[in-house]
């Protein structure tokens, strides 16, 4: 039977380490939309992580909050999108969100006298095209038949392991705002930093190019980094566009 809907999987592991320095969320939200027997899927998937800069930091707060912010945008944008407002910009809106979202973390985190800090990926699929926002070392990949892309950028230091950029470190951290189009079939995976380190470009195509559900895929790819030596949080959210 053709898969007409979008369908995903999200999946998150606490790993073996106590030492409360990073954190993962991650949210998936789909709405279809039914008219004159047609079908319009909506989603907003996102993907955090937070990190602890010093002792006693919260990442379990920071990137719950990253996450909070992009389900609150998901309302507004999908009410404008309803009402068929041509005024709507999918990618401003977006942009809009993760400026929020860094605004709060940096609010709080200032409050609390802590450092801590987030990256986010976030993507909202309407109409076969992909608007993504993305800040930190979150990822996001696309696959496409037998091929994959990465199409987010580590914003990272020369060690590759500090954050550049990230939502509370600074009042205007770099953010990305990009849109994709999105081929039939086609298959995104966003992850956290623990599943991209374990589990490289290769793993990930041949988990989501033979696997046939996306929660399958998900769960897969977060057991093999754990398999393959992560040991802090892993976080992975899988979407399937629809066949046709």
């Amino acid at each position: 039977m053709t898969n007409t809907h979008i369908t995903f999987g999200q999946a998150i592991d606490n790993g073996l380490d106590d030492k409360n320095e990073r954190a993962d969320a991650c949210a998936c939200i789909v709405s279809a939309m039914n008219s004159h027997n047609s079908v319009t899927d909506c989603g907003l998937f996102a993907i955090a992580a937070g990190v602890a800069e010093k002792e006693g930091g919260n990442p379990k707060k920071v990137a719950g909050m990253a996450i909070q912010q992009a389900a609150m945008a998901y309302s507004g944008i999908y009410g404008s999108i309803l009402s068929d407002e041509n005024s709507l910009k999918i990618s401003d809106a977006m942009l809009e969100m993760a400026k929020k979202a860094n605004k709060a973390i940096h609010t709080y985190t200032s409050n609390e006298k802590q450092t801590d800090v987030a990256s986010l990926t976030a993507i909202m699929v309407y109409k076969g095209t992909a608007y993504i926002v993305h800040v930190g070392n979150t990822r996001a990949y696309i696959v496409t038949g037998k091929t994959i892309k990465q199409i987010t950028k580590d914003q990272t230091k020369e060690d590759a392991k500090t954050l550049a950029s990230s939502l509370g470190q600074a009042t205007d951290p770099d953010i990305e705002n990009s849109s994709h189009p999105l081929p039939v079939d086609a298959k995104i995976l966003l992850c956290s930093e623990n599943l991209w380190r374990f589990a490289n470009e290769e793993n990930i195509l041949k988990f989501l190019s033979e696997e046939p559900y996306a929660q399958s895929a998900c769960d897969k790819l977060v057991a093999f980094a754990k398999t393959n030596g992560a040991t802090e949080q892993v976080a992975a959210v899988s979407i399937y566009m629809p066949e046709a």
